[in-house]
């Protein structure tokens, strides 16, 4: 019966650490016939054997001369590369509090003493089968990573294309004059074509922020400079809801930052404020600092988010989007990519709002950051 319970996990190795030697062949007796098992009877000496001997489990005694099960728990819990090693610790030890302090600690379960060899066993399967599942999620993210990168190289030269070519005729440099009627058919190809290159950034930015591989070069840089640039990015659908930007900002205000992901800030948050602004409105940007942090705003005079919603846009796991007010469409996923650019610099993005009245976000840059 033990067999077939535990034949999925064959091959799967456990670390067993105890400095009582009966408890190690106890344990070791009844785990060896079903996973590769090894052992070290000093706490001492865990650290040392991971760097030769990566387990999938680490089964631990608690009550240990020199390091306590506990500690050794934490010192793990801390580590680049062993804390996502589960742990599951067997005690004596049965108050509440010593449990709490176990799972506190960063053991995943909690086996106390005297145990059967059934109970053992399911509990041990019952964490290789989630470290399994977690495997196996890693590994369709790096799959779904793989495909967005491919599918959107393939997408976006096509649309490059379309983009150009596009400009190229509205600004009758090829093809002659245009008529009325075709500048306004030119001009919704290139405004939808806009539209799918700035959902395939998104997913390439949420895809490589999702996957932690994200690395900043930070420096200083004039804010102006950085704003003009992601003005530039958004002046098409800017002259063509007719919006007036205003920028109060000195031309020698530095922040410190990745220009390229303040940039992308900027721009998406522009992109927000267009969407939700009606033609004629207006734009504003500034920013004020102290000794610690820039603190910039993007404000509109558009529609404002109802106060219900407001806390929705900033949801990692509820995407939030809403029409602008010509019919625009997103993707839902600007204020979150925005969201964590920032908290990457260690700064912070809010927002206030009021319905009808218009939307500011707000950003924090801290100064005297280090390159990440």
């Amino acid at each position: 019966m033990f067999n077939e319970i535990s034949m999925e996990f064959n091959g799967m190795k456990i670390l067993i650490v105890d400095d009582d030697t009966n408890s190690l062949v106890l344990i070791n007796h009844i785990l060896k016939e079903r996973y590769i098992v090894d052992i070290v009877n000093d706490s001492r000496l865990v650290m040392e054997k991971l760097t030769v001997y990566r387990p999938d489990l680490i089964l631990m005694d608690i009550m240990m001369p020199g390091i306590s099960g506990l500690d050794l728990c934490r010192q793990l819990q801390e580590h680049p590369e062993y804390y996502t090693i589960p742990v599951i610790l067997i005690t004596a030890k049965s108050e509440e509090t010593d449990v709490f302090n176990g799972l506190e600690a960063g053991a995943i379960d909690y086996i106390k003493k005297p145990f059967s060899e059934l109970e053992l066993i399911a509990r041990i399967n019952a964490a290789l089968k989630t470290e399994i599942y977690i495997r196996k999620l890693k590994m369709l993210i790096k799959l779904k990573d793989s495909f967005l990168s491919m599918v959107s190289h393939d997408i976006k030269t096509p649309l490059t294309a379309i983009m150009g070519f596009s400009e190229l005729l509205l600004e009758e440099r090829v093809g002659g004059n245009l008529n009325e009627k075709q500048k306004r058919i030119i001009s919704q190809i290139l405004d939808s074509a806009n539209h799918q290159n700035r959902i395939i950034k998104d997913l390439l930015n949420y895809s490589i922020l999702e996957s932690g591989n994200m690395k900043l070069f930070i420096d200083s840089f004039k804010l102006k400079s950085i704003i003009n640039k992601s003005i530039a990015e958004v002046s098409f659908v800017l002259e063509e809801k007719q919006l007036q930007v205003i920028v109060d900002v000195d031309d020698l205000f530095e922040i410190e930052c990745d220009m390229d992901r303040i940039i992308q800030v900027l721009t998406n948050l522009l992109a927000n404020a267009v969407k939700f602004t009606p033609k004629g409105g207006i734009i504003e940007l500034g920013a004020t600092k102290n000794d610690l942090y820039a603190e910039v705003f993007v404000k509109d005079s558009g529609i404002g988010i109802p106060k219900e919603n407001i806390q929705k846009i900033f949801d990692e796991y509820e995407l939030f989007t809403t029409r602008g007010t010509s019919g625009e469409k997103g993707t839902g996923l600007g204020v979150n990519i925005c969201n964590r650019i920032i908290k990457e610099h260690g700064g912070t993005l809010f927002v206030q709002s009021e319905e009808g009245k218009g939307t500011t976000f707000f950003f924090t840059l801290p100064y005297n950051s280090k390159s990440k």
